[in-house]
């Protein structure tokens, strides 16, 4: 018998496998090469997979993945686009088996694999184009049929790259270029339904620039401005990959911690905490931060959640700020 390894090394499809007790996925090397990224390159969870679906196509994979492991389906099958390491997108078809289930029903395992069909699927667009073409009557149906599609490709990469910039603009705080309160909304709805699909922990942080009004009484609106950027920066520099980032208005900020309890939330809002106090914002501005941390209770409105961490935040202010209140 070969040893499994050296079998999942050499089979081109992108096996992966989901353990629901330790959170954690397995993926093949041939799942990475497929996709051209290094091997070993994610973090092994299921993030991973969920932030390289086309945005157009997450909410139909989402819906056929909640059906199956509901069992209101017989099988897993879903054709759609991952995000390739150069920018790219390919066409795959996943294919799943829970293999083991709690006592409740609920998933504790399940194993599939990514299939490429990226060819069939652009020859088969290919295949409408020229019977479409031929409807019409062309007579050098080869030489347009090769002009049109180079043509479409060029049109379908700018487009492609016109919407992307569309997004991130209408998704994008103009001075602090971090997620606006809409893109946050919209982060924060999609992590509840995760954190609910996979009974997993989600957590936000609440952060509130301590006597900002001083700033910009003392220095004028611009040093204001400049501060409210850098602290930005700062924050991004200080959170993890998959932590979600927004400014909440004003000298507010508020972070959405994907997989995290309590008292790691706390953890991270406080050395977070400290990183800020350390920072030279903008000149010789010093500024500290007020931060309240909250977890996401299954079965609780996120205007209930909101509420809760809004809460924390005004205790640590009522207690002297530049402190870390939970909730």
């Amino acid at each position: 018998m070969f040893p499994l390894g050296y079998v999942l090394d050499v089979i081109q499809e992108g096996v992966w496998d989901w353990d629901a007790r330790t959170g954690k996925v397995e993926r093949s090397p041939g799942w990475y090469r497929m996709l051209g990224y290094p091997v070993d390159s994610f973090d092994n969870n299921v993030l991973t997979w969920e932030n390289i679906i086309h945005p157009d196509d997450y909410p139909r994979v989402m819906d056929v993945f909640e059906a199956y492991i509901r069992g209101a389906t017989p099988k897993y099958e879903v054709e759609y686009r991952c995000k390739k390491r150069d920018g790219d997108y390919l066409w795959i078809v996943d294919h799943g088996n829970v293999v083991e289930r709690f006592q409740d029903g609920s998933v504790a395992r399940m194993i599939g694999a990514h299939t490429n069909v990226h060819e069939q699927h652009i020859a088969q667009q290919t295949l409408q184009q020229q019977n479409k073409m031929l409807l019409e009557d062309n007579f050098n149906l080869e030489n347009v049929i090769r002009e049109r599609t180079r043509e479409l490709e060029a049109l379908n990469r700018r487009l492609e790259r016109q919407m992307e910039q569309s997004r991130l603009d209408a998704n994008t705080d103009t001075l602090t270029k971090l997620h606006n309160r809409r893109k946050f909304d919209e982060e924060l709805e999609k992590e509840i339904s995760r954190a609910l699909r996979y009974s997993s922990a989600m957590s936000l942080v609440l952060i509130d620039a301590d006597f900002f009004k001083k700033i910009n009484d003392n220095y004028g609106h611009t040093q204001g401005d400049v501060t409210l950027k850098k602290l930005a920066q700062v924050i991004q520099a200080h959170i993890r990959a998959t932590d979600v980032a927004a400014r909440w208005g004003g000298e507010e900020f508020v972070l959405i911690l994907p997989e995290t309890k309590l008292q790691q939330a706390e953890a991270i809002a406080n050395k977070l905490r400290m990183e800020i106090e350390s920072t030279e914002i903008a000149g010789q501005i010093n500024i500290t931060c007020s931060m309240g941390v909250a977890q996401f209770v299954p079965g609780e409105h996120r205007d209930q959640l909101l509420k809760r961490l809004d809460a924390a935040l005004y205790q640590a202010k009522s207690q002297g700020r530049n402190c870390v209140v939970c909730s």
